[in-house]
């Protein structure tokens, strides 16, 4: 299978599940019709994103076999109906999650996150270590 190293994708969060692969060697990546999942390079962590607003993201770190929490689990979002889109760049390095505010970068070896102003290059809050570590139990 030839994979692009970049690859563009607009989606509708509420659009019909669509199943997204890049396969890196780091990790991989997917997604469907409510958020976005990036695996740790061994598959034992799953990184989970949902977005609930252009500027309001949901993070959730899962090891292999546990369920993440149901969406609903701590009610601090008032409406789950977001309807807009979502950017999306793959490369070997990082996967970046863009909105019309906000800029998601994960990196795929550690699963750090970075978060950034969808018009700038310089994050406003970063992970020094992502929820991933080789050998990490």
């Amino acid at each position: 299978m030839n994979v692009p190293t970049k690859t563009q994708v607009k989606l509708s969060l509420l659009a019909t599940a669509v199943l997204v692969l890049c396969g890196c060697a780091a990790s991989q990546f997917h997604t469907d019709s409510r958020a976005f999942y990036v695996e740790s390079p061994d598959g034992s962590r799953t990184l989970r994103i949902l977005w609930f607003g252009d500027a309001m993201v949901r993070l959730q770190t899962a090891h292999d076999g546990e369920a993440f929490l149901p969406d609903s689990y701590y009610e601090m979002i008032e409406s789950h109906d977001w309807t807009s889109s979502v950017d999306v760049a793959t490369n070997s390095d990082t996967v970046v999650l863009q909105s019309s505010e906000l800029k998601v970068v994960i990196d795929r070896e550690t699963l750090a996150v970075s978060f950034e102003t969808a018009q700038s290059t310089t994050p406003i809050l970063q992970e020094k270590m992502g929820s991933y570590r080789a050998g990490d139990e």
